[in-house]
């Protein structure tokens, strides 16, 4: 009898989660411009993780603060675009807590885990969905780039696997992915970048201190491009390449503009990004994922020369037209 009870408490706590979500409704967007024109390309944006603890432990967008939370976020993360340059399409989707991630990630790297089998399978499973509704529906043969971080970056990643892009797919920026090799990336007509404007392909990179142990995010001679200058070389590049950077302060919640954060250099034998900056800051969340793991700051401390290669692939994309 107590066996009977536990699963009916379980299907009841898990039934408003374990559902396929219908994308055709305005209420599963967080962000949704397709109305919008005269403009250049699209950016297709999956969140990061962005809520701690919660059981069941999948975002639940129905509860007023993580909508919340969800639309400031992905407002400001993709504001680094010029707003006239570009639509933005952001779908909610069903991303596991902070420590459940942290879970899988520690898996991730082991080859017997089978990522599908988690509880990170429903974000990939409704980023896949909206993915394709956004292809049928509103893309229309518009050039397009994809952007995730984090958990973001993972949801996309699979997502591609399953998505038919079509040769009007500019890049996959999957900032913060982990576990990134030229073979992992290299699948269908995908392939990892290795310049500043090639084109159907996904960049990587996960920013850390010098001399940091990064068990989350390293991956051993692993796949990574440095964005002040979209070579896989390991040359350091000067922070002058970098003049400014947009953040999200959590604290305040808001953006702030930043000059000459850091130059970036590429540690292939860890692959990882190094930066020189100071630890246990907003940078590093104060140590978070560990000091000196600047992971919650990958997209922000190169918003700038991700706007700008955006446009510069763009550019190439119409010239080859």
């Amino acid at each position: 009898m107590k066996k009977f009870l536990l699963i009916i408490f379980l299907f009841f706590a898990f039934s408003s989660q374990v559902f396929a979500v219908d994308y055709s409704k305005p209420e599963n967007w967080v962000i949704n411009t397709c109305d919008k024109t005269d403009t250049k390309y699209d950016v297709f944006y999956i969140y990061p993780t962005l809520f701690q603890t919660e059981k069941p432990a999948l975002f639940d967008w129905t509860k007023p603060e993580y909508y919340k939370k969800a639309k400031r976020f992905s407002e400001y993360q993709t504001s680094i675009f010029d707003s006239k340059d570009v639509r933005v399409f952001a779908p909610f989707v069903r991303q596991v807590d902070f420590h459940s991630a942290l879970d899988i990630l520690i898996k991730f790297k082991n080859d017997n885990f089978d990522f599908n089998a988690s509880l990170g399978r429903y974000g990939v499973e409704d980023t896949a969905n909206a993915l394709k509704y956004y292809l049928e529906h509103y893309n229309n043969g518009r050039p397009y780039i994809l952007l995730g971080h984090s958990q973001g970056a993972v949801d996309l990643f699979y997502a591609l696997k399953e998505v038919d892009v079509k040769d009007n797919f500019l890049i996959a920026y999957l900032v913060g992915y982990p576990n990134s090799t030229d073979k992992d990336l290299t699948f269908k007509n995908i392939k990892p970048a290795k310049s500043k404007n090639d084109l159907g392909v996904i960049a990587v990179w996960n920013t850390q201190n010098y001399g940091v142990k990064n068990k989350y995010f390293a991956t051993p001679n692993g796949y990574v491009i440095n964005p002040l200058n979209w070579k896989t070389t390991d040359k350091r590049v000067s922070r002058l390449f970098n003049p400014t950077s947009k953040f999200y302060n959590i604290f305040t919640d808001g953006t702030y503009t930043k000059h000459f954060v850091s130059g970036a250099k590429i540690d292939k034998e860890n692959g990882v990004l190094l930066v020189d900056l100071k630890p246990n800051t907003p940078y590093d969340n104060y140590g978070l994922l560990g000091v000196g793991v600047f992971h919650t700051s990958d997209v922000w401390l190169f918003s700038n020369a991700i706007r700008k290669n955006a446009n510069v692939r763009y550019k190439k994309y119409k010239s080859l037209k």
